[in-house]
């Protein structure tokens, strides 16, 4: 339904995306919004593309529809973040996971030979 909206092709008249979008209005479940609106934000809007997307904005949650529509904005800033600090993020991750493998190893040491049973075996 969205690709006969959004599609112009010559074999596709007006009425025909105009009937797809009053039917992807009807039979648009609420868990799909968030992805039409995510669809159709990529297309030049015209009127059947305006009633859809009004119509998932009467029907979603303000932080959802919200989140949709700056779907691919939140996207390039993430790649933007991650190509400009990608060695920090690395040795951040590096870091992390080297603190947390020497507290595994320094907990399963002390747990397989604690303290006071290593005083035992050096009074002996």
């Amino acid at each position: 339904m969205i690709q006969l909206t959004t599609n112009r092709t010559t074999s596709q008249s007006e009425s025909t995306r105009r009937q797809a979008a009053e039917s992807l209005e009807k039979i648009l479940p609420t868990d799909q919004m968030a992805k039409v609106v995510i669809a159709l934000y990529e297309f030049k809007p015209n009127e059947q593309r305006c009633k859809v997307i009004w119509h998932c904005t009467q029907s979603m949650s303000y932080p959802d529809f919200y989140q949709a529509w700056h779907h691919r904005s939140y996207m390039k800033l993430a790649m933007k973040f991650a190509r400009y600090y990608w060695w920090q993020i690395a040795l951040y991750l590096f870091l992390g996971l080297s603190i947390f493998a020497l507290v595994r190893f320094t907990v399963s040491h002390n747990v397989n030979n604690p303290p006071h049973i290593q005083r035992q075996q050096q009074i002996r």
